[in-house]
């Protein structure tokens, strides 16, 4: 038996996969998420040691308590710098570090193979890493070609503030000493947020008592003559008994753009970037950075001890009913295996295309539940079951065939829905509790279509995707076998945890292909 570590392993879709190929025994995963890996360990046994944060794991104790290990899987969460984080209102991404930390269990534990799986963007310029003082010389040292980038901090002067006084050294105590609590900045930059007028101030009378409470609080605990935040957060409270107007809107406008500034600084002070600082044309300050791409970093960190390639596969390819492209990285050893290693028939056999309605038919009239703590229910029998879900229906019960209770307005909206329609097809009228509806991507209210396969499975729950047939949500099971996993697998944790695992897992037919063409090559040398 092959012995595998399952790194980032989630509710265990990848190690799953593995397990079904045969020859494979997972010895060790590790896992952070408190959900996730309680539906691994439930589903997975005692015969697998879990450990909860891979920065904490000695993976010279893990190899002398385990041995030689041959295989290494994962797929390490990568957002990138760019896209993602904007959204996300942070400029450095804690996931991005994560890869690198697979690839330490690799050179550490030295195993036979190791399978990658992450995102297809993770071979875009968007996904960098930014160059640090933590790691400079070991990366100096690979040749990667760097790239000058330039990180906006926000107006040297505004308001009031300034932020010369944290461009010089031992920043990272004066910026901490001017930032305001999370609870307290969250509300201002909420209100700051919203464009319409009328949306700001009652959103500010709703919040208004809360935020003095919150401010007065805040001022009992910081010493006022060492924190200029603290003293215009004062004056701020003072002007018109802290009533809305035009004056306290602009002094909150300043205050969010200058606290926005300082969480950028502390995020660069605390990744230990090596930057420069420079003022723009509009008086803006600038961190100029060097970057150099993930992907690049991928392909040279393991120099030449292993040969590896990566390609993007869809999962549709593999059986599985859903569209789901994600970039596969296989790496052999190179003692194991010829430099000219490709994919082979790996990657261009194709299975039969499956839809939603071969993966999920037989449950449509099973009852759903909202609670998450229901009982598991009986299955029913139907006529002409596909191939695809005989595989599924492994068990007598049916697990976590709950999903959300709809509120009226979104039922509304479900009822007015055609299969293969989302939220842009509705009437503006039905648009009216979103922000800004134009944006709105067009898997949120998605009906699913029965003859066709799904787009790509992430938190159903959150997109809000609705049955094909029945106007209420998807449920969690529903998902599940959209992501090949078979009843038997249960999954645990909170309601939206369920979704959440269910949308991050490795399709397990996709995870026992790769298996399989794994074991063949090392078997085969």
């Amino acid at each position: 038996m092959l012995k595998v570590i399952d790194l980032f392993a989630g509710a265990g879709g990848l190690s799953l996969g593995f397990l079904q190929s045969g020859g494979y025994k997972i010895v060790a995963a590790v896992e952070n998420n408190k959900n996730a890996r309680m539906t691994y360990k439930n589903n997975h046994g005692k015969d697998t040691i879990l450990y909860e944060d891979v920065r904490d794991v000695n993976f010279g104790d893990m190899r002398k308590e385990f041995g030689d290990i041959d295989v290494i899987i994962g797929g390490p969460p990568c957002q990138g710098f760019s896209n993602a984080n904007r959204q996300k209102n942070h400029v450095i991404s804690l996931n991005n570090s994560l890869v690198k930390d697979y690839f330490k269990a690799v050179r550490e534990l030295s195993p036979k193979a190791f399978v990658m799986e992450n995102v297809k963007m993770l071979t875009s310029e968007t996904h960098r890493f930014y160059d640090s003082y933590k790691d400079h010389i070991e990366v100096s040292s690979l040749g990667l070609d760097m790239t000058t980038s330039e990180i906006l901090i926000g107006k040297k002067i505004g308001g009031g503030y300034s932020l010369q006084p944290f461009l010089e050294g031992g920043a990272i105590n004066k910026i901490e000493l001017e930032l305001l609590p999370n609870n307290i900045f969250n509300l201002l930059n909420t209100l700051v947020k919203k464009k319409d007028t009328l949306k700001q101030k009652k959103f500010f009378e709703k919040n208004r008592l809360r935020l003095i409470n919150l401010i007065t609080k805040y001022m009992d605990e910081i010493n006022e003559d060492t924190s200029n935040v603290a003293t215009q957060l004062y004056n701020m409270t003072k002007i018109d008994n802290f009533s809305f107007s035009n004056e306290v809107l602009e002094g909150v406008t300043f205050l969010v753009k200058y606290q926005q500034s300082l969480r950028i600084l502390k995020e660069i002070e605390d990744n230990q970037l090596i930057k420069k600082f420079k003022i723009n044309e509009s008086e803006e300050v600038i961190a100029e950075v060097q970057s150099y791409s993930v992907i690049d970093y991928i392909n040279k960190i393991l120099k030449d001890d292993y040969v590896q390639k990566g390609q993007i596969f869809n999962s549709l390819d593999f059986g599985v009913p859903q569209t789901r492209k994600r970039h596969i990285i296989i790496g052999v050893k190179s003692d194991i295996i010829k430099p000219e290693f490709i994919f082979e028939s790996f990657s261009h056999h194709k299975k039969k295309i499956y839809t939603v309605r071969d993966a999920i038919l037989d449950l449509e009239k099973v009852t759903t539940s909202h609670d998450v703590d229901a009982g598991a229910q009986k299955r029913i029998e139907i006529m002409n079951l596909s191939e695809y879900a005989m595989q599924l229906r492994d068990n007598e019960k049916i697990y976590n065939h709950i999903n959300t209770k709809s509120t009226q307005i979104a039922l509304d909206r479900f009822r007015r829905l055609e299969e293969g329609q989302n939220f842009h097809d509705l009437d503006e009228s039905m648009k009216t509790t979103y922000y800004d509806s134009k944006r709105t991507q067009n898997t949120i209210y998605l009906r699913l279509k029965y003859d066709s396969p799904s787009g790509t499975v992430v938190n159903v729950r959150k997109s809000m995707w609705i049955h094909p047939t029945l106007d209420r949500a998807l449920s969690i099971r529903e998902a599940a076998r959209l992501q090949s996993f078979p009843d038997s697998f249960v999954f645990y944790g909170t309601k939206d945890s369920q979704y959440q695992q269910v949308g991050n897992a490795v399709p397990p037919m996709v995870a026992k292909e790769i298996g399989s063409y794994v074991k063949k090559i090392i078997d085969e040398n």
